[in-house]
């Protein structure tokens, strides 16, 4: 493991990756728009904002496998460098409007951005 002052901050990782990632996807539409198809990014927008590889805090919220509820998955600070285990996933088998008071909960007590929220 790398000691802790040779650790990349998160806008270096993102000028690295912005224009090589994997999951880029070019279109046109009018104007040049650079999408991506990475795992967990809200808009699927190219931008460092979006960007869940880089960002030290993600959600997203995806149908569960049995398409009962939601799954709410979160970052977790601890497991940046282990993809397998970097997310909280939560299952959320309720009505609607207690699973959007439940989401607002856990992210507006964790930290996250007023944005994803």
């Amino acid at each position: 493991l790398l000691p802790q002052a040779r650790k990349m901050s998160g806008e270096l990782q993102w000028l690295l990756i912005r224009n090589t990632s994997s999951f880029l996807q070019r279109r046109k539409y009018g104007k040049k728009v650079t999408f991506t198809t990475e795992p967990n990014n809200l808009k699927s927008k190219n931008s460092y904002k979006y960007n869940t590889l880089v960002n030290k805090k993600a959600v997203a919220v995806v149908a569960a496998p049995d398409n009962k509820g939601v799954v709410l998955c979160t970052k977790k600070k601890s497991a940046q460098r282990k993809p397998a285990t970097m997310f909280n996933r939560t299952v959320i088998r309720s009505d609607l409007r207690h699973t959007n008071k439940v989401i607002r909960k856990v992210l507006g007590t964790s930290g996250y951005r007023s944005d994803l929220i």
